[in-house]
């Protein structure tokens, strides 16, 4: 092989290694495990990783309606979206072929807004990825994508002493707790603002019985025991 030929080979061999296509990482969107204290407006970011060079967006997601309301979504970097939600899901879309996205590991692409939580830590509203969502490259090409599903829970922390049933944060117990408790359990009165303050005998149990108001008596006017912590 003579030089000219030997530079053409190479030559053919160099541009083949600068053009052979490179797997694209991963990204990865993660929902967070939220327990929150403000349960009428609460907005979920949804986390990144390895979010390079996105110029389309569609994201589904699921939520359990029975324990949380979906309010909105507050798009934060994906403005111009496409956005439906309620009925137990969300659809998110977005595209922007000449200004791709590059975020930062752990930076939050957009929100989704919730209000009314009910679920408990215990038993935490799931809220999850569907499996048709899609990131594209500013070719249009799919890139891979990992997800990782999260939920949401409400801990209110109402609870200051168990007993105080008007919630008026008086030191002790007294009277007007127990005239509270009676209004509310005979007289159709309003409901307790903190339930686990008004569940005197501490069994968790909706709604609440007799067996608040017995021992509530018994510890105000017969010296029974008083009511146990707050949880």
């Amino acid at each position: 092989m003579n030089r000219f030929s030997t530079f053409l080979a190479l030559l053919a061999f160099a541009a083949a290694g600068a053009f052979t296509p490179t797997a694209a990482n991963a990204a990865d969107l993660s929902l967070p495990v939220l327990v929150v204290t403000e349960c009428d407006a609460v907005c979920v970011p949804v986390y990144v990783t390895s979010f390079s060079g996105i110029a389309g967006v569609e994201l589904h997601f699921t939520y359990d309606e029975t324990c949380m309301i979906f309010d909105s979504v507050s798009l934060g970097y994906l403005g111009g979206a496409t956005v439906n939600g309620g009925g137990g899901s969300v659809h998110v879309i977005w595209e922007d072929f000449m200004n791709p996205l590059s975020l930062a590991d752990g930076d939050s692409l957009t929100f989704l807004c919730f209000g009314g939580i009910t679920a408990t830590p215990d038993a935490p509203c799931p809220l999850a990825f569907l499996g048709n969502c899609e990131l594209v490259d500013e070719f249009g090409d799919p890139l891979p994508l990992t997800t990782e599903d999260g939920s949401l829970a409400c801990d209110d922390g109402c609870c200051r002493m168990r007993g105080d049933v008007n919630h008026d944060g008086a030191e002790l117990i007294d009277i007007a707790d127990l005239l509270y408790l009676i209004d509310y359990m005979f007289r159709g009165g309003p409901e307790p603002v903190c339930f686990d303050e008004a569940d005197i005998d501490a069994s968790g149990l909706e709604p609440l019985d007799i067996s608040d108001l017995f021992y509530l008596i018994d510890y105000m006017f017969t010296g029974g025991p008083e009511p146990l912590p707050c949880p």
